[in-house]
């Protein structure tokens, strides 16, 4: 466990270096990685979650881009909030 927390630690930054040092063991961690994904999109309880979540976070994030907007619309506005505290 240990061996695969420092792989999966190191992972991101030196990928060539890591696949050429331990391949069998980068193999596994890519096996397990791609495994775990086949079965959260195999099945469709998973799939429908997944899908549901990440909707979710893309309306969620559109909120908040859209407040923003509308926040610094109004400050740059001749009658908005910057006009009012003056």
């Amino acid at each position: 466990m240990r061996r695969a927390k420092g792989i999966i630690g190191e992972f991101p930054w030196n990928l060539d270096a890591q696949i050429k040092r331990r391949p069998y063991e980068s193999l596994g961690v890519a096996s397990a990685i791609g495994l775990g994904t086949g079965i959260l999109l195999g099945s469709r309880i998973l799939r429908a979650v997944l899908a549901g979540a990440v909707s979710l976070a893309f309306v969620e994030l559109s909120r908040a881009y859209a407040r923003r907007g509308d926040t610094q619309a109004e400050g740059s506005k001749p009658g908005g909030a910057a006009a009012d505290a003056s």
